[in-house]
């Protein structure tokens, strides 16, 4: 399909020609022709503009609330760990953690250091009390990798809607299983709040803080109902 065909099949009007256009050069034509395609799969009749560019922006609020709370939960651990343990006693170390520690005296330091990766292999080495302060619970290692993978696909901008990439985790490989995954690893407090600003995703809200130009660039909210993630269930 060449560029103009598929503007012809998404596209009502010149205004929203203008915009696929002017989005075609910043995201890329493939990733419209991708969500389109995903779309198609999940729907009876045809698919427009509208909801391609509803359904990029919609991902892309999920993104934003995953980073968010994903940061956070790295953080915590950090200082569950780093809190507990300012001195070494009875605390198995990764070779990783190891190596930072002929580098530098400070414990938190090395810990700090640590990629995602790094720290959940740190943590597979805790004790299950040390799991247990830590999350509520003793996890299962693949869960806690799961979200390792999540938060990558988060942190390299990937379109999560229709990424085929999840690791398997006891729920499931799918956005829904992953990120309902990571929600359970979050305490009360902050799990609550995260459901609740996921599922807001789905509402239009105007931004305060955007030029005139970019809210022009923006077309109608047309979310499509079969792509909302709601993990309050």
């Amino acid at each position: 399909m060449t560029r103009d065909e598929f503007i012809q099949k998404i596209c009502k009007n010149e205004d929203d020609e203008k915009k696929a256009l002017f989005f075609f050069e910043s995201k890329g034509i493939d990733l419209h022709v991708s969500i389109y395609e995903y779309l198609l799969s999940l729907k009876n009749t045809d698919v427009d503009y509208c909801e391609i560019a509803t359904t990029f922006r919609y991902d892309k609020k999920i993104r934003k609330i995953l980073y968010k709370f994903i940061s956070f939960f790295e953080e915590y651990i950090r200082a569950c760990i780093c809190n507990k343990y300012s001195t070494l006693h009875s605390l198995e170390l990764t070779n990783i953690v190891k190596k930072k520690l002929t580098k530098t005296d400070k414990f938190y330091l090395a810990i700090d250091e640590l990629s995602f990766s790094e720290l959940i292999n740190q943590v597979e080495l805790l004790s299950p009390d040390d799991k247990l302060y830590i999350f509520g619970f003793d996890p299962l290692i693949k869960d806690l990798k799961a979200i390792v993978e999540l938060r990558n696909a988060v942190n390299h901008n990937r379109f999560l809607l229709n990424y085929m990439k999840f690791k398997e985790c006891s729920i499931g490989s799918s956005l829904y299983a992953n990120v309902k995954n990571f929600a359970a690893h979050l305490k009360n407090e902050p799990r609550n709040k995260f459901i609740l600003e996921i599922l807001d995703c789905k509402e239009y809200k105007a931004s305060s803080n955007k030029s005139e130009e970019y809210l022009k660039s923006q077309s109608e909210w047309k979310i499509v109902e079969s792509t909302i993630l709601d993990i309050s269930n």
